[in-house]
């Protein structure tokens, strides 16, 4: 160093400058190394048994309200070598969910109701390598508020595809039950992925009885139904309570035997009796099949069946023309 007029004048040598270069760069590299091993950052790898990192909805963020009744979604980085995920979720302070999933996101039901507009959300996950669980989880929070961050909307649920009908084997169409007994055992086929059934019955087209049942028969009392017609069929339930595909209809009858002789009806296939011939007095017909109405019962044998479908399309045509 020297000095003049009263002014300092350093002089630092190269040998000085190199080793402030070298500390510098000393520095830097303590640095970076500390940010990236001590604190992991958003995109990088965890491994197990580190916690994931969180992703939506932010931490410390205001969320815009789903409404009530809706899901939340929620999601995470996936963590190398964890086969699942437990998330924990906290409403108010109150437990709203907790559930374990393989995925790294998750729509949840956390009963919100209007109430919940302005709600604190504390949410965690751990991540999950069998039975053993990270030490510690990943922690998040967040705020419901009439603005702010959109969350994803769980997307519509698919439409299931129909369980098949079974196949109807007892009692066979137009059976005859005996009117001494008057029970009636109901058969039909096992439907695979079937939880239940329901078997209906109808008298006169109206529902007469319904039963939901785990096997695939039925017995039935028909007392005090002797010469009554009644038809049946049977839909599958899948695990998630959705109807399959309704089976044909069969109709049978108790005592047919013993059927009385209908007041005779005149043979008229204007049903309606609007004095018009159309497809109204087809459908009144086909509502009428299987049953014992006289008012269709062309040939007056007790039963609407094969025959009086003949009989009234004749008319029907003859008129007609």
């Amino acid at each position: 160093m020297t000095t003049s007029n009263n002014h300092k004048v350093w002089i630092i040598s190269r040998k000085s400058i190199r080793s402030i270069h070298s500390m510098s760069l000393f520095y830097s590299l303590l640095i970076g190394f500390l940010l990236l091993f001590c604190h992991p950052v958003m995109g990088q790898t965890r491994t197990f048994p580190d916690p994931p990192v969180i992703l939506t909805p932010p931490n410390n963020s205001t969320v815009q309200f789903p409404g009530a009744g809706e899901e939340m979604y929620f999601s995470w980085e996936p963590v190398e070598r964890a086969t699942g995920y437990i998330i924990n979720v906290i409403v108010n302070k109150f437990p709203a969910a907790t559930e374990r999933t393989s995925e790294t996101e998750i729509y949840l039901d956390l009963s919100l109701t209007s109430n919940h507009l302005g709600a604190a959300v504390s949410w965690s996950v751990l991540s999950v390598s069998g039975t053993t669980t990270s030490t510690q989880p990943a922690f998040s929070n967040f705020t419901f508020g009439i603005e702010g961050t959109p969350v994803p909307t769980p997307p519509p649920s698919p439409t299931p595809t129909p369980l098949p009908a079974p196949t109807l084997i007892i009692p066979e169409d137009g059976e005859s039950v005996s009117a001494l007994d008057q029970i009636v055992l109901f058969d039909w086929s096992d439907v695979t992925a079937a939880s239940a059934y329901k078997l209906t019955v109808y008298k006169d087209n109206g529902v007469f009885l319904n039963r939901v049942v785990s096997d695939s028969n039925r017995l039935e009392q028909f007392q005090q139904q002797i010469f009554s017609i009644f038809q049946w069929d049977v839909r599958t339930i899948d695990k998630a309570g959705n109807l399959g595909r309704q089976s044909p209809r069969r109709w049978f009858s108790v005592g047919a035997d013993y059927l009385p002789t209908p007041t005779p009806y005149p043979t008229d296939p204007d049903i309606d009796g609007n004095g018009r011939l159309n497809a109204a007095d087809l459908y009144q017909f086909a509502e009428r099949y299987a049953t014992n109405d006289p008012k269709t019962d062309f040939d007056h044998s007790g039963l609407i069946d094969q025959n009086d479908v003949l009989l009234f399309l004749e008319d029907f045509i003859t008129a007609k023309q």
